[in-house]
C-alpha cells in the first residue's frame, strides 16, 4: 500500500470521523433526557436562545428560607426566565434519577409539556448565549420536547464533529502517527458533551481545534511541509475554532490565551511568532481580528451579565483544590450523568497508559524546550484546576468538574504528539504499534463508557450485565439498533487504527517539524 496516496489518507480519517460521528448520534439518542449535566437548565436556555432570547428576565425573589443558603443565592443570582413555546417545556424529563442504582423507568410515562407557551426559569441564564444559539435553531421545527432535546443534542454534535474533523485533517501531514494526540484527547467524556445542549461539547472540541491548528502553523516550511496555500487552511479553520472557543464559556479566553502562549513558544520566540503572522497575510490577520473580537465581546457579556463570587477564600479551599485532582483526571476521561455514573477502573488506567506514554515519549525523545512546554502545560493544568475550584468555593456552590478544565486538558496529548513526532527519533514500528495501540484502548473505553451509562438507566448498576434484554427504560427504537451503531464506531475506531498503522512511513516520521 502506497503511503503517499492521499485518497488512503482520506479513508483513514473518515473512518476516525465515522467512529466519533456514531459514538455521537448513540449518546444523543440513548441518554436519557435530562441525564447529562444540568441539562434541562442548558435545554430551557439553548430552546430561548435559537428564538432570540437572549438575556431573559430576572426570576422571582429568593425565599426568606434560602436567603441564608450560598448555594441558592448563587443560583438565584445566575437565573432568568425565558419564554418556552408550547409543548416544548422541560417537564417530561423532570423525573431522570440522580441514584445510579435507580433506573430511568420514571421516564417510561413522562408527564406532558403544556401545550401552552409557558415561561421557564434556567440557572444557566446569565451564561454566555453565543453557543446555544445553534442547537436552538435546531428545534424550531419541531413541537416536543424529547426531539427538540434530541436535536438540540445532535446539533451540538455535528458542530463538534466538523471541528474535530478539522483538527484531524490539519494534523495528518506526513504520517498517522501525527493523529495519536486526537486520540488521546478525544476522550469519552469529549463525544458524551458533545452530545449535550451545553456549550462545554463544542468548547472542548474548539480547543482542540485550535490547538491543532497552532501545532500545524508553527511546523517548519521544508520539503513535505505545509505549503501556502496548507497554512492558508490552517489559519482558516484556526479563526472558526478560535471564534467558537473565545465566545463558549466564561473560561473560554484563559483557553485561547494558552493557545497564544503555544503558538509564541513553538515558533521560538515572539520575533519568530510575529513573522510566522506576517507571512500568513489577510488570512491570518482576519483570523486573529475574528478570534479577538469573540474574546472581548465574551469578557463584555461577563462583566455586564455575570454575577461575581462573594465568599472568601482560604488555605483549606487551596488544599482542596490539590486533593481534587484524582477526581478531576477521572472526569476528564468520563464521569457521565450528574457524575453518577463511573466507568470500571480499567478503563481509566487504559486512557491513563496513553497519556503517560505521549507524555513521557516527549520528555526522553524531545528537545529540552519541548520538554519544558510538555512539563509547563502539565503544571498549567494542576494551576488552573485548582484556580477553578476557589472560584466555585468562592461562589458558595460546589467543586470544580472536569468538564469545566478538559478544554485545556486536550492540549496535553496533541502537544506531546507533536512533540514526539518532531523529534523524528520514534521508530517506524513503534510508530506502527501505537497508532493501532492507542485507536484499539479508545474503541474499547468508549464502548464501555456508553455501556455503563446505558447500563444503569436501563436497569440501574446493579442490574443484569445484559440490560438489552429486559430494560426498565429504553431509547427510540429500543436498545438493540444502538448496540449494534456503538459496534460499528468501535469497528470504524479499530479500522482506522489498522489502516492508519499501514500508512507510517517506513522511515518514520522526519525531524522536519522543528520551528
Amino acid at each position: 500500500m502506497s503511503t503517499a496516496n492521499p485518497r488512503y489518507r482520506t479513508a483513514a480519517i473518515g473512518l476516525l470521523l465515522a467512529s466519533y460521528a456514531l459514538f455521537a448520534i448513540a449518546w444523543a439518542v440513548t441518554d436519557p433526557p435530562g441525564a447529562a449535566p444540568d441539562e434541562g437548565a442548558h435545554y430551557v436556555k439553548a430552546v430561548a436562545a435559537g428564538r432570540g432570547h437572549l438575556r431573559g428576565s430576572p426570576p422571582p425573589p429568593l425565599a426568606a428560607s434560602e436567603a441564608g443558603n450560598p448555594a441558592a443565592v448563587w443560583i438565584h443570582r445566575t437565573s432568568r426566565v425565558f419564554p418556552i413555546a408550547g409543548g416544548l417545556a422541560p417537564s417530561p424529563f423532570a423525573c431522570v434519577p440522580s441514584n445510579p442504582v435507580v433506573s430511568a423507568a420514571c421516564l417510561t410515562h413522562p408527564p406532558p409539556a403544556p401545550a401552552r407557551p409557558t415561561r421557564q426559569i434556567t440557572y444557566v441564564g446569565t451564561y454566555q448565549p453565543a453557543l446555544y444559539i445553534l442547537p436552538g435553531l435546531a428545534t424550531l421545527p419541531v413541537h416536543t420536547t424529547r426531539t427538540a432535546l434530541i436535536l438540540a443534542r445532535l446539533a451540538n454534535a455535528l458542530l463538534s464533529l466538523v471541528l474535530i474533523g478539522a483538527a484531524a485533517w490539519l494534523l495528518w501531514e506526513r504520517s498517522a502517527f501525527q493523529l495519536v494526540g486526537l486520540l488521546g484527547a478525544v476522550t469519552p467524556m469529549a463525544i458524551f458533551l458533545a452530545a449535550t445542549p451545553s456549550a462545554s461539547g463544542p468548547e472542548t472540541a474548539a480547543a482542540l481545534c485550535v490547538f491543532a491548528s497552532v501545532m500545524v502553523l508553527t511546523r517548519a516550511v521544508e520539503p513535505g511541509a505545509p505549503s501556502g496555500a496548507a497554512r492558508g487552511r490552517a489559519w482558516a479553520v484556526l479563526a472558526v475554532g478560535g471564534v467558537v472557543l473565545g465566545s463558549a464559556r466564561p473560561l473560554s479566553p484563559l483557553w485561547v490565551a494558552a493557545a497564544v502562549v503555544l503558538f509564541v513558544w513553538l515558533s521560538g520566540g515572539p520575533r519568530p511568532a510575529w513573522r510566522r503572522l506576517r507571512e500568513g497575510g489577510r488570512t491570518a490577520a482576519i483570523a486573529t481580528t475574528l478570534i479577538a473580537a469573540a474574546v472581548v465581546l465574551n469578557l463584555g457579556w461577563e462583566m455586564a451579565f455575570q454575577p461575581g463570587g462573594e465568599h472568601p477564600v482560604t488555605l483549606s479551599h487551596w488544599t482542596r483544590g490539590l486533593g481534587a485532582l484524582p477526581r478531576v483526571l477521572h472526569e476528564t476521561v468520563g464521569v457521565f450523568a450528574s457524575l453518577t455514573v463511573h466507568m470500571p477502573q480499567p478503563a481509566y488506567v487504559g486512557w491513563g497508559l496513553m497519556a503517560v506514554a505521549l507524555v513521557l515519549g516527549a520528555l526522553v525523545f524531545g528537545r529540552r524546550s519541548s520538554a519544558v512546554l510538555v512539563i509547563g502545560l502539565l503544571a498549567g493544568g494542576v494551576v488552573t484546576t485548582v484556580v477553578v475550584e476557589q472560584i466555585e468555593k468562592a461562589t458558595g456552590f460546589g467543586n470544580v468538574q472536569g468538564r469545566y478544565v478538559l478544554p485545556l486538558a486536550v492540549a496535553i496529548p496533541i502537544v506531546a504528539a507533536e512533540v514526539l513526532s518532531r523529534s523524528g527519533r520514534t521508530s517506524a514500528v513503534a510508530q506502527r504499534g501505537l497508532v493501532l495501540a492507542f485507536a484499539l484502548i479508545a474503541a474499547a473505553v468508549h464502548v464501555e463508557a456508553w455501556y455503563q451509562n446505558s447500563r444503569d438507566f436501563a436497569v440501574g448498576k446493579h442490574g443484569g450485565k445484559l440490560f438489552f434484554r429486559r430494560p426498565a427504560w429504553s431509547p427510540w427504537g429500543g436498545w438493540w439498533p444502538w448496540l449494534l451503531v456503538v459496534g460499528v464506531a468501535a469497528g470504524a475506531l479499530a479500522l482506522f487504527g489498522l489502516l492508519g498503522a499501514r500508512l507510517v512511513p517506513s522511515e518514520g516520521a522526519a525531524p522536519a517539524l522543528r520551528p
